[in-house]
């Protein structure tokens, strides 16, 4: 496998993706439905604060999200929180952090497989199709050429993350006074990253899809219907379990799925970190490699 040809597919992927518009559109897209969320977020903290200190008959804080975040912060409220919690070890690792960052993960993770079904999913299909892959395939070989566009729509994904992170941050840092917000970054880039090992598990399982698929169309329709039936894999098969005991070895399978090792890219210990950035680009690797594997013998 040659790593220079890998290299100018995935260059070429990128290249061909804005010159259509169609990622372009994407990722503008997502940044500006990642400001409007942000907006909305500042928005709704003030409101709800305001609502509370005049009912305490206190003075109002001159600055957005002041309150909730020292009330976030506070040692009771943690006290109370980790009571609630029963020491669930996510909780207590993301208690203290600011409540606005911790609401735009969690949008993040909400939507990070509809963005990456949207950016990836039709395309290696449509360029099978239509025979555009053509001109590659009597260039590399087919490895390298589905190596090659998997690198491509990753970076294509990582850019629409940062783009929304950076919109994101770009309105908080203006909603919130002083260096309020400024501050906020390394947090808004360290959860765009989690968000993007998260989004690669999915990434895999969309252009293994693709690579299988006889049109573009189709490739979205599968793609879809994969990502709901992973959703609620784990608790179908919790639920097979219990009615049926003998079942009980299929609740294993449940590592199939990317939502398995979320939890994972949620926590603040290296080591939980580093097993779930292991299992998701392992359920990556997987999805993608079988499709890959499917493609090298398909006829075209």
């Amino acid at each position: 496998m040659s790593v220079a040809r890998v290299f100018s597919v995935a260059v070429a992927d990128v290249a061909t993706s804005l010159r259509s518009r169609r990622a372009l559109v994407m990722i503008l897209l997502f940044a500006a439905v990642s400001a409007f969320i942000a907006y909305a977020l500042v928005s709704g903290f003030a409101a709800i604060e305001r609502e509370v200190v005049a009912a305490l008959g206190l003075p109002a804080a001159d600055n957005p999200c002041a309150v909730t975040a020292t009330l976030w912060k506070s040692k009771p409220f943690m006290r109370f929180a980790n009571g609630v919690a029963g020491g669930n070890l996510v909780f207590a690792d993301i208690i203290g952090r600011h409540p606005l960052v911790l609401a735009y993960a969690f949008f993040m993770f909400s939507t990070v497989a509809i963005l990456t079904l949207l950016v990836s999913a039709p395309k290696i299909a449509d360029e099978i199709r239509t025979g555009a892959a053509r001109y590659w395939l009597v260039r590399t070989t087919r490895g390298e050429w589905s190596l090659g566009k998997f690198l491509g729509e990753t970076a294509l994904v990582a850019v629409s993350l940062s783009a929304g992170s950076l919109s994101a941050w770009a309105v908080v840092a203006f909603r919130l006074p002083g260096s309020t917000g400024a501050v906020l970054l390394p947090d808004f880039l360290d959860w765009t990253a989690r968000a993007a090992v998260y989004a690669f598990a999915w990434l895999g399982l969309f252009t293994g899809i693709s690579h299988i698929a006889r049109s573009g169309g189709k490739a979205v329709a599968f793609s879809i219907m994969a990502m709901i039936a992973l959703s609620v894999w784990p608790v179908t098969l919790g639920n097979a379990a219990e009615s049926w005991p003998f079942l009980s070895f299929v609740t294993g399978l449940d590592v199939l799925a990317p939502h398995s090792a979320m939890s994972l890219m949620w926590r603040r210990t290296p080591a939980a970190l580093v097993r779930g950035v292991f299992h998701l680009s392992a359920i990556s690797f997987l999805y993608a490699g079988i499709g890959a594997a499917i493609f090298r013998r398909r006829d075209i």
